[in-house]
């Protein structure tokens, strides 16, 4: 729980950095989000696509 506790602030202290840099530089933070959904959504697709196929399953033969 502890853990849990921890890394929940830790986002929340990131979301508020994350507001105040938007704030302060709204055109800088649209180019870099820009930059990660060119850079990451494609390989979120990919993974959704591999994770939507199905498993080959092998026969053992002992």
């Amino acid at each position: 729980m502890d853990f849990l506790k921890g890394f929940l602030k830790n986002l929340l202290l990131i979301f508020v950095l994350f507001l105040v840099v938007y704030f302060m530089y709204p055109e800088v933070v649209k180019q870099m989000l820009e930059a990660y959904w060119l850079i990451l959504g494609p390989m979120a697709l990919i993974f959704v696509i591999v994770a939507a196929l199905p498993k080959k399953r092998t026969k053992r033969s002992d």
